[in-house]
């Protein structure tokens, strides 16, 4: 690629961020959920967040809690906080072709994305050849709306590692891929499957959680979580660290919006809203 032009990638990206994180002293735990939090009532009728439990039945003590839970944060919201954050997830399959001898020297010298219309496999290929030499398609149509209950526990995509590629828009692809290129003709291509999270209003929820202390949402970013994301953390850092966020005005992203009988709560001079409203 030119000097000018950049590509990111979801693993590199994601790994990358932890890393930096872990650096700085955050700890990443896997392999167990959440399944609960614990509050304490202030004298305002608000809440305060004390604790999160997880499935092993360990607590964690918290003052801070940030649900960036992509398409789950709408049950995490209900099942934990009584909150209603609408959002369905939009389960996509992608695939992606290993770099070969023969076609990663195609893929390094023309790194060019391409943007194809609607064919009779009801796809419309989105191909990208990455630095590495692989090729990676997405838009590959099919895409399934995965509503509240399959997300919630017992449901068919309860858990990340249960959000699995469909096999007939893989071969769908290929097929149609392969009408553009004889490259590919012999190359089984791993297969994937995203949950883009989406709200009603295609905005993401990105703010303080009204009647809680301590409680904020970052998620609904549908397909522009890569490229949202890193800002996205820095407006999060500023609101829970210094009041505000400055980098990005976060009202028309407000939690708040989706629920009823919710008034903006914040410090006033006279009748006017000073700094940050949640």
């Amino acid at each position: 690629m030119d000097d000018k032009t950049a590509q990111v990638t979801p693993l590199e990206i994601t790994t990358k961020l932890i890393q930096a994180a872990q650096a700085r002293g955050a700890q990443l735990r896997t392999g167990v959920a959440v399944k609960g939090v614990t509050t304490t009532p202030l004298p305002d009728k608000t809440k305060k967040i004390t604790s999160i439990q997880l499935e092993d039945d360990t607590t964690i003590p918290c003052d801070i809690l940030v649900l960036a839970m992509g398409p789950w944060t709408t049950v995490a919201a209900s099942d934990w906080l009584n909150v209603t954050i609408p959002m369905n997830g939009i389960k996509s399959t992608s695939i992606t072709y290993p770099a070969t001898s023969a076609t990663a020297p195609i893929a390094l010298q023309h790194p060019y994305a391409l943007f194809c219309e609607e064919d009779k496999h009801g796809c419309h290929l989105e191909v990208y050849p990455r630095p590495n030499g692989e090729v990676y398609l997405c838009g590959l149509g099919g895409s399934d709306v995965v509503t509240a209950p399959r997300l919630r526990s017992g449901g068919d995509c309860a858990r990340p590692e249960h959000v699995k590629a469909d096999p007939a828009r893989v071969k769908a692809a290929r097929d149609s891929f392969g009408k553009m290129t004889t490259y590919v003709h012999d190359i089984e291509p791993a297969s994937q499957a995203c949950m883009r999270p989406c709200t009603p209003d295609g905005l993401p929820v990105i703010g303080a959680v009204p009647t809680y202390e301590g409680v904020y949402v970052s998620a609904g970013h549908n397909c522009w979580g890569i490229l949202w994301g890193p800002v996205t953390g820095l407006a999060m850092s500023e609101l829970i660290l210094e009041g505000t966020s400055k980098c990005v005005d976060l009202n028309a992203f407000w939690p708040g919006r989706f629920m009823e009988s919710v008034g903006n709560r914040g410090r006033k001079k006279n009748e006017n809203d000073v700094g940050e409203q949640w």
